[in-house]
């Protein structure tokens, strides 16, 4: 999926100072709600720089024009630093242009040379909504509330010629809770709608409780069948009867009997527990967790994930070579496939990561193996950028400091620089500092055409690497 509106993330920055600004002056609210939401004709730029404990891991650039609510100009730039699986840091530039007319857009992935044609603009009529927090339909009606519980002293005018300028700086921790809920609702929003990342609950737990069973159906119903009738059924048959196959008049019969059975003591499993999670095993006997992570944590199964699992079973198959436990001729007559299945590669992998207590066992090209406790440090891991580590560790975060400059000129938002910290709490329980410093620019207001941008994106579509 394209990556959506990361112009928008100038819009929060805005929105986070504007809130600020209602003690002092109605002009940049309002300004800021027609700028969002009504104004036709207006180009917006602007950089951003993310920093992760004053680390930069991730810079921006975009190029926003909105011609009228049908037909947009979208240029956006990235750097991303990360890492590949075997621990060496990267870093790469990618992108992505859309161009949008009479509703409808073609969007270029700069990173993989793709045109997407026809893709629904609809949902963008706007420049950002604030879709994520309830009660609320538009911006305008949100921050004269959000505004008047907010303390003067945090905000300093300065006349700049015939410019004004606001100056905003606060820990918005210590603000109102409705401000400090609002801001976070629409981080999560945009982070979650325009860079695909989820951030977690802070109150993220079911309070209906939930028994999960588990069972292998063939094992199930071979066992019952030969319990019934003497003799175990072919699988075909079994994959016949439950996909409504053709079949006698015996076969149906004794399909019924069984899968009455099959269901009966699945029912009487389900009625032995009320949450946690339970494997049925074909004597009808049931092994019990309390919860699903004790039975991944060694003690029921362990999942085999493969940097590249041809170069890994090449070296296994290697191995087993010099181990005499094939021959020249076998490795030569038999596919790469087919050997590491009868060497039991899979199996092998399985009970190493078993026997570490492990969830997860990560095997390289090279054939080693790391083993991971849960599926969350595994993630961490093996994120390729810092962006996807940081979601994959993320524990909740808060909004932090802010410090916003807003200039208006000739009483219309004309740019706008400053920084947006996220407080984060990690998984490990430590805290950890986001910051994007920003600067943009608003212009050409009534003004604003696409046919260079037009010119622009046929120019990126025709280039050939």
């Amino acid at each position: 999926m394209i990556r959506k509106g990361l112009a928008a993330l100038l819009a929060l920055m805005l929105l986070c100072s504007t809130a600020c600004a209602e003690g002092l002056s109605s002009e940049l609210y309002q300004n800021l709600g027609n700028l969002l939401e009504e104004t036709d004709n207006v180009t917006l730029k602007g950089e951003a720089e993310f920093t992760y404990d004053d680390l930069c891991f991730k810079k921006l650039s975009v190029e926003y024009l909105r011609k009228n609510s049908m037909d947009h100009y979208m240029n956006v730039d990235f750097w991303t630093r990360g890492h590949r699986s075997n621990g060496e840091d990267m870093e790469y530039t990618s992108g992505y242009a859309i161009l949008a007319r009479n509703g409808t857009a073609n969007a270029f992935e700069k990173l993989y040379h793709t045109l997407w044609h026809d893709i629904s603009y609809e949902d963008r009529k706007t420049l950002f909504s604030l879709e994520a927090v309830n009660d609320y339909d538009r911006l305008g009606e949100i921050l004269p509330e959000l505004a008047e519980g907010f303390p003067n002293y945090n905000i300093t005018v300065e006349l700049d010629g015939f410019d004004t300028v606001f100056h905003v700086k606060a820990d918005v921790r210590q603000l109102p809770e409705k401000v400090q809920k609002t801001g976070e609702g629409a981080v999560r929003h945009l982070l979650n709608r325009y860079l695909e990342v989820g951030l977690p609950e802070e109150e993220d737990i079911d309070p209906y409780p939930y028994h999960s069973l588990d069972y292998d159906t063939f094992e199930l119903f071979s066992a019952l069948y030969e319990k019934n009738y003497g003799e175990i059924p072919s699988r075909e048959y079994i994959t016949r009867m439950m996909n409504m196959g053709s079949g006698t008049d015996e076969e149906w019969d004794r399909y019924g009997v069984v899968y009455g059975q099959c269901v009966a003591m699945a029912g009487k499993a389900h009625q032995q527990y009320t949450d946690g999670y339970s494997i049925l095993r074909a004597d009808g006997t049931l092994d019990h967790y309390d919860v699903y992570y004790q039975y991944l944590q060694g003690k029921g199964s362990c999942s085999v994930y493969y940097d590249d699992y041809l170069t890994a079973a090449e070296a296994f198959i290697e191995k087993a070579l010099q181990e005499g436990k094939i021959t020249e001729e076998e490795k030569t007559e038999k596919s790469p496939y087919q050997l590491a299945e009868e060497l039991g590669m899979q199996e092998y992998y399985e009970t190493l990561g078993k026997n570490e207590k492990a969830v997860i066992a990560y095997v390289g090209s090279d054939g080693s193996c790391r083993f991971f406790a849960d599926e969350q440090s595994y993630n961490i891991a093996t994120a390729e950028s810092v962006t996807q580590c940081i979601a994959n560790s993320m524990q909740s975060m808060a909004l932090g400091e802010t410090e916003v400059s807003i200039r208006i000129s000739g009483g219309r938002i004309s740019s706008a620089e400053g920084m947006v910290e996220l407080r984060m709490t990690a998984m490990d329980g430590t805290e950890h500092s986001i910051r994007m410093h920003f600067s943009g620019t608003v212009s050409d207001y009534g003004t604003t055409e696409l046919d260079e941008a037009e010119k622009q994106f046929e120019e990126m579509i025709s280039w050939t690497p």
